[in-house]
């Protein structure tokens, strides 16, 4: 009997927030690289008696986050205390949300080998970061220890929930990169998995199909409905890259298939639980059985007010979301009449999509089509053997435009322009190179047909097989001929130089 396995999953995103301040007190948000304990208060630090204050801007970040993802934002909203107890939870308690988030009920569309698929996103809410656990080994003794650093306690942290509809660990991949293309978008967070800023907690199971043969061409349907058999839920927490998502997903969905097809029973696969990482290994590993809601005894936080918005403070917040990735890619297509894929290139930052139209800005359909195949091939190969990005170099618009000119214009040729990129990537201007150097294209009918009777004369073997009717040949000369201008010569003039003296 066939069987056929679903992956069902879902991510929790966690998002530090970019703020001057921590969400509860007056602390300096931007701690990374600071010495330990250094932005530490009595609210941060959980000391009796410390009161916590609402970060305005974060609420509004989180709101402006949940409307770029569809979200509905709820007129009420309030923050609840989530009771566990470990050591980088300085307070014993987190300031979180529960039945009344900031934002709920939204959606997102990512490209799959199937077409567009939206993925449900049950809410996007706010509460504060914890601590950091430092695990530490004593040369001398081999004994372990822990320490804690609360420099990041009380950070703004979004914590974005997904409906369980991702159906592949590509899938899951795509879903994440957007959310954080997005939140880059809008400003509210660099998103930086090297500082921690983007995080991913990932529950996954598996949707059991028995007797899947003959089901396997309908499986594009099947797959995304929930079957009703599924192993049970796993959580792996604390993913801190994308290659760390990924292949914690293959991993996990390979040892649930392995676990059920071994026992052949759901119950003896036992309950939900939560997995840790291992980075070194790449395998998840046992941590503890999954906590319900209930676990958490939530009530509302009494040091709070609830928050309420009006409709013209969310319209207004809306107006102010910036033309997000999807829309500005749509626009350049028809704009410019840029490929998609080009386009979804050119918008993959916003800094550098701006960059990108401030360049062609009043320029024609022609120079534009141009630009953007010169910044997505040979200036982006620069760049990256250079370990650079386009903002960080010397690079200007003006100057990628003039480049694009003087070769429309037949001054300079495709592979003089080449030559001299690495130059115009550090600043200097195009046409100051070319005139400097004096690298201007050859035209010269008069000048050309000379060097066009050299290459004639030592190579008689390619004239013969040109005459003989394999006209292709000719390129072989004009190859020879740019070696010989030193790549000034103008190609199209020179295949008809070298077509009349070999062919009439």
């Amino acid at each position: 009997m066939a069987t056929s396995y679903v992956p069902i999953i879902g991510l929790e995103i966690h998002v530090q927030l970019k703020t001057q301040s921590k969400m509860f007190c007056s602390c300096d948000a931007q701690y990374f690289g600071d010495e330990p304990n250094t932005h530490t208060c009595p609210t941060c630090l959980g000391l009796p008696g410390a009161l916590p204050v609402m970060n305005q801007e974060a609420i509004i970040q989180t709101i402006r986050v949940g409307l770029a993802l569809n979200c509905e934002i709820p007129a009420e909203s309030k923050f609840d205390r989530k009771n566990y107890f470990y050591p980088d939870l300085v307070k014993g308690y987190q300031i979180s949300q529960y039945d009344q988030p900031l934002t709920k009920n939204g959606w997102l569309e990512i490209e799959t080998e199937e077409g567009r698929v939206r993925i449900g996103i049950t809410r996007a809410h706010l509460e504060e970061d914890t601590a950091k656990s430092i695990h530490e080994t004593d040369p001398k003794t081999g004994e372990s220890y822990t320490l804690i650093d609360c420099n990041k306690s009380g950070i703004p942290l979004l914590e974005i929930v997904s409906e369980p509809d991702l159906r592949s660990v590509r899938e899951a991949s795509a879903y994440a990169r957007k959310i954080q293309q997005i939140v880059r978008y809008i400003g509210a967070s660099d998103a930086d998995m090297e500082k921690g800023q983007l995080r991913f907690d990932i529950n996954v199971s598996l949707g059991i199909i028995e007797d899947a043969e003959g089901v396997e061409d309908t499986l594009d349907i099947v797959k995304r409905i929930l079957p009703k058999k599924h192993t049970p839920i796993v959580e792996v927490k604390n993913l801190n890259s994308f290659r760390a998502l990924e292949k914690a997903l293959e991993y996990e969905i390979k040892r649930q298939i392995t676990l059920y097809e071994e026992t052949g029973e759901l119950s003896e696969m036992g309950n939900k639980e939560t997995r840790g990482w291992d980075y070194e290994r790449e395998e998840t590993i046992f941590q503890r059985s999954k906590e319900e809601a209930h676990d958490y005894r939530y009530f509302p936080e009494p040091d709070l007010p609830p928050m309420r918005f009006t409709a013209e403070q969310i319209e207004t917040w809306r107006a102010e979301l910036p033309e997000l990735p999807e829309a500005k890619a749509a626009r350049f297509v028809k704009a410019y009449g840029i490929k998609p894929e080009d386009a979804a290139l050119l918008v993959a930052d916003r800094k550098e999509a701006d960059w990108f139209e401030q360049a062609v800005e009043k320029q024609d359909k022609t120079v534009v089509q141009e630009v953007a195949k010169w910044l997505l091939g040979d200036v982006t190969y620069l760049l990256r053997e250079r370990e650079t990005t386009l903002l960080q170099s010397g690079l200007s618009g003006e100057h990628l435009v003039e480049l694009v000119t003087l070769i429309a214009a037949g001054t300079i040729s495709g592979k003089i322009a080449k030559d001299i990129l690495p130059e115009i990537i550090t600043g200097k201007s195009p046409k100051a190179l070319v005139t400097e150097k004096g690298l201007q294209q050859v035209s010269d009918s008069g000048a050309l047909e000379a060097v066009a009777r050299e290459v004639i004369a030592e190579n008689p073997a390619v004239v013969d097989q040109i005459r003989s009717g394999k006209e292709s040949a000719i390129m072989f000369l004009v190859g020879q001929m740019m070696k010989k201008t030193k790549g000034q010569a103008n190609p199209p003039v020179v295949q008809e130089i070298l077509r009349k003296l070999i062919l009439t």
